[in-house]
């Protein structure tokens, strides 16, 4: 028997992303420009179209002051979430 509490959508971690630049009355291209990624890539992952990789999380652990491990967490439970859709 599966205990485990499965929520019935998880959001992409973009979604996270953008509300922490809400709180921060920050726009993407502020993001881009002190994490040194690209306005594009960070487009993309505001928009759900891109994950957040270890390398990303990396940079944005010091600019958003959240631990790498949050981001990274967030985006296996989005992944793990998609897998079990399929």
């Amino acid at each position: 028997m599966n205990t485990d509490y499965q929520p019935p959508s998880v959001a992409h971690p973009g979604e996270t992303v953008v509300e922490h630049l809400k709180a921060r009355e920050w726009t993407q291209e502020n993001l881009a420009r002190r994490t040194g990624l690209t306005p594009k890539t960070i487009s993309k992952i505001c928009h759900g179209k891109a994950p957040i990789t270890a390398k990303t999380a990396l940079l944005f652990e010091p600019v958003l002051q959240r631990p790498a491990r949050f981001w990274l967490n967030l985006q296996c439970l989005f992944d793990e979430a998609e897998a079990r859709k399929k």
